[in-house]
C-alpha cells in the first residue's frame, strides 16, 4: 500500500509555475528505488493530484500508476483529473474517501470542559499546520463584523506552524496574525494553540466547533484531512471552494465563499449563528455522507480492492 505524496520522496527537482509562481521542488522520483525491489502488488493512494501538471510530476504519477494494481483517489474530482490529464485508465483508478477516526466518545460539555473552554461561546475552529496558504488572516479580518452581532464567538486557531514555514520564516506568519488581532481590536477572542496534536486531541477540538473553517489560498489543493476529519464528525462548516471543498461541501453539506474575502465569511457565520434550522438541515445531510467516511467502512473498501484485484487474479 503505497502513499504517495510528491515532497516525501524527494528525488530529482524540476522546476514548474503554480497561480504565477515559480517552484522547484523534488519530482518524487526517489519512490521507484522501492518499487524496483518489490514483487508484491502495489495499490497506490495518491494524495496530491495536480491538474494540469508539469512534464516531471506526470511522468512520476503515470509510472506509479502503470506499477500499480489499482489507484485509489480520494475525491471524483481527481479520479476525472487523472483520467483527463494523466490518461491514466478510468477501470484502474477507484475512489475511498479520507478516513476519519471515531467521533469523540464525550458530551460537547465535557469536551469544553476537559479543553478549558467557556461553554457560553461559540467556537470557530482552524485546526492543522499554519501557513499563510491556510488563510487565517481572513477569518481575524472578518471577526470585527462577526463579534459586533455576536460578541460571544471567538476563534481557535489549533496546531504548530508548518515545518517547512518555520525553518524559512521562523514565526513570522503566526506573528502576523496576532498583529492583525490586535490592530482590529479583536485579540481578545483569538486564541492560539501552538503545538503538535496527536488524533484524540485534535479530533476533541474539532468536537468543540461550532463552524469549522477551511479558508485555504490554494483554488487546486485536492484533499484536506481536516476538512474531512470535520465532515467526518458532522461539522458546520465554511471554505473557500478548493477542489476538494467544493466535493465534500457540495449539495447543501457545507458553506463556500470565495477566496480571499472576509466580509463573505462574515456573512455565512452571522447566518449561521442566527438560523437554527439551517444548522439542523445541514448537519444531517452531513451525517449522511460523513459516515461513509468512517475508518471501518473505508477499511472494507480497501479490503475489498485487495480481494477483487490482488487476491482473485
Amino acid at each position: 500500500m503505497l502513499q504517495h505524496e510528491f515532497g516525501l520522496y524527494g528525488g530529482k527537482r524540476a522546476k514548474f509555475v503554480h497561480e504565477g509562481v515559480v517552484h522547484d521542488d523534488p519530482t518524487g522520483d526517489n519512490i521507484f528505488t522501492l518499487l524496483d525491489n518489490l514483487t508484491s502488488p502495489i495499490i497506490s493512494t495518491l494524495h496530491t493530484v495536480l491538474p494540469y501538471p508539469d512534464p516531471a510530476r506526470k511522468a512520476v504519477t503515470r509510472e506509479i500508476a502503470e506499477r500499480s494494481a489499482m489507484v485509489v483517489t480520494m475525491s471524483q474530482d481527481s479520479k476525472r483529473i487523472l483520467c483527463a490529464d494523466y490518461q491514466i485508465a478510468e477501470n484502474k483508478i477507484v475512489v475511498i474517501p479520507h478516513g476519519v477516526p471515531k467521533k469523540v466518545n464525550k458530551s460537547r460539555s465535557s469536551i469544553l470542559k476537559g479543553l478549558g473552554l467557556d461553554p457560553d461561546n461559540f467556537y470557530l475552529v482552524i485546526t492543522g499546520l499554519i501557513s499563510p496558504n491556510k488563510g487565517v488572516d481572513l477569518v481575524i479580518q472578518a471577526l470585527p463584523k462577526i463579534l459586533a452581532k455576536h460578541p460571544n464567538v471567538r476563534l481557535l486557531v489549533v496546531g504548530q506552524t508548518h515545518p517547512q514555514v518555520l525553518a524559512s520564516e521562523g514565526e513570522s506568519y503566526r506573528d502576523s496574525l496576532k498583529a492583525i488581532a490586535k490592530k482590529l481590536s479583536v485579540d481578545g477572542a483569538v486564541t492560539f494553540v501552538n503545538k503538535y496534536l496527536e488524533t484524540e486531541q485534535l479530533m476533541e477540538y474539532i468536537s468543540a466547533a461550532d463552524i469549522y473553517l477551511t479558508p485555504h489560498r490554494d483554488p487546486e489543493q485536492s484533499a484536506s484531512g481536516t476538512l474531512a476529519y470535520a465532515v467526518g464528525t458532522d461539522r458546520l462548516s465554511i471554505s473557500t471552494p478548493y477542489r476538494y471543498a467544493q466535493e465534500l461541501l457540495g449539495k447543501n453539506r457545507g458553506f463556500l465563499v470565495p477566496f480571499e474575502d472576509p466580509i463573505s465569511i462574515a456573512i455565512n457565520v452571522n447566518r449561521l449563528i442566527d438560523d437554527g434550522e439551517l444548522r439542523e438541515i445541514t448537519r444531517k445531510k452531513l451525517k449522511i455522507y460523513g459516515d461513509k467516511m468512517a475508518w471501518p467502512v473505508v477499511g472494507k473498501a480497501y479490503l475489498k480492492i485487495i480481494e477483487d484485484y490482488v487476491i482473485k487474479p
